[in-house]
């Protein structure tokens, strides 16, 4: 995440040189890409710590 960054809530992942910005609420790779497995490995992460990532986005 970054500090005082555009709506919607959401946080970079990266992995083996692709990026993406992932929605806090649905877990959904909302720009960018990452390779089918990691997608569905950080959707599931994100769903896990949405309360958490709600609150550093807060």
């Amino acid at each position: 995440m970054f500090f005082v960054d555009h709506p919607p809530p959401h946080f970079l992942a990266s992995y083996s040189g692709h990026e993406a910005n992932v929605s806090i609420e649905t877990g959904e790779v909302i720009e960018g890409h990452l390779p089918g497995n990691a997608s569905r490995l950080v959707k599931q992460w994100t769903l896990v710590h949405r309360g958490e990532l709600e609150d550093n986005w807060q």
